[in-house]
């Protein structure tokens, strides 16, 4: 629906919306900006301050990182199924959303 909607605006928005891979994604952005840099280098040990080094972000917690997944997962099927019926599942599904939130807020 939503699609439709903007397709029928084009004149107004000036673009279309249209279903895509990753590699067509990549294709058009190459066609647009020409070619892109590749990063060699790692971006961690990552610091967001003096002394304050992220180095444990990725290994730290495998089990509650792997819960996160799973649960982001079913959140994920309560907003498809929330869209097509057009209304909430109920107090569960938002109690799912903002445990999600918080756990997944990681600065």
């Amino acid at each position: 629906i939503l699609m439709e909607y903007v397709n029928a605006n084009t004149t107004n928005n000036g673009f279309k919306m249209i279903y895509s891979t990753p590699s067509q994604y990549m294709a058009a952005v190459q066609k647009s900006i020409g070619a892109l840099q590749n990063k060699t280098d790692d971006l961690f040990p990552y610091a967001d301050g003096a002394h304050s080094y992220w180095t444990g972000y990725f290994t730290s917690r495998p089990t509650l990182k792997g819960y996160v997944r799973d649960c982001n997962s079913v959140l994920q099927v309560c907003k498809h199924v929330e869209a097509q019926v057009g209304k909430k599942l109920g107090a569960s599904s938002e109690l799912l959303r903002l445990a999600m939130g918080v756990s997944q807020h990681h600065d």
